[in-house]
């Protein structure tokens, strides 16, 4: 009888680290946010059912359809916020990504194997979890690039319809992936758009606040508000330029943005923030939209 002795720890940390590596590579790979500690408390439960599947006691646990529930828990664990299709987007990429890591595991056991494709075997030795977790890494780099590199190339106008309070602004739109402007508290993307061109749908109020501080000093324009209705609208939204290193946007979420030539998709998780002045993209462009919100339809 050949007796194998398996090391509660060892095989834990690296279930843990090659679960950690995965779910880093899916967040990076699908632009997906998430607070670090939900990727590790899933990895975690990965280490975890690693760990038990060993056991006598839950050897059931090692057929598929447990798997595929562990897989589902995980991947909602580390992004609690994920719903419908980018939940489902999240899940298929979980697999896809894993796939290359479980075949990067496989070539470099073949690779130090003396013999074919029938003596290599999964190695969890140093060299084998190396591989898998560089191949994950590497994923996470080139996945976020070549999405980004081909959404570049392929950057376009659409028109856009931005509802406030029973009122529409329709806007023509650049969708850039140079956009990452995200709400620092709620991780909701933004949106840029001329004033000018909306400021027909905000309320009188608004207007005369915005245009006596807003632009200088949003800070200022987010106090005087306060005790307005649009206040638990209002948001704050930092951002970088050349210039200007610390700069701040005065920003308000909207009912929602609808997208008409994208069979009406809508999103309302949206923040859009006022730049007073005239945008030099794209003719007739007076809005800048980060292509996160579309992961959002």
């Amino acid at each position: 009888m050949t007796v194998c002795t398996v090391y509660g720890d060892l095989l834990f940390f690296t279930d843990f680290l090659m679960d950690l590596a995965l779910l880093f590579a899916v967040m990076r790979f699908g632009n997906f946010k998430t607070r670090l500690f939900f990727p590790v408390a899933a990895a975690s439960l990965g280490g975890m059912y690693s760990l038990l599947t060993v056991l006598p006691a839950f050897v059931f646990w090692r057929s598929w359809y447990v798997k595929l529930l562990f897989s589902l828990l995980m991947v909602k664990i580390a992004f609690p916020h994920l719903t419908g299709k980018r939940f489902f987007t999240a899940f298929v990429y979980f697999y896809l990504i894993g796939f290359a890591m479980a075949g990067a595991v496989l070539a470099l056991s073949w690779l130090f194997t003396n013999g074919g494709w029938a003596h290599a075997g999964f190695s969890y030795t140093a060299m084998g979890l190396s591989g898998a977790v560089i191949i994950a890494l590497a994923l996470s780099h080139w996945g976020k690039v070549y999405v980004k590199r081909n959404l570049r190339e392929n950057e376009a106008t659409e028109k856009v319809v931005i509802q406030l309070d029973g009122k529409k602004a329709n806007l023509t739109a650049l969708f850039d992936t140079g956009n990452e402007l995200t709400d620092p508290v709620t991780r909701l993307p933004v949106v840029v758009v001329e004033y000018d061109a909306v400021k027909e749908i905000l309320p009188a109020y608004f207007h005369t606040v915005f245009s006596r501080c807003g632009a200088d000093h949003p800070d200022r324009a987010l106090l005087q508000l306060q005790t307005y209705p649009i206040a638990h609208r209002l948001r704050l939204i930092p951002f970088s330029s050349i210039g200007k290193s610390n700069g701040m946007m005065l920003g308000i979420r909207p009912d929602k943005l609808c997208f008409p030539a994208r069979k009406k998709k809508e999103a309302e998780d949206v923040v859009i923030c006022f730049y007073r002045g005239t945008m030099h993209i794209r003719e007739n462009c007076r809005c800048i939209v980060n292509p996160a919100i579309l992961d959002m339809m």
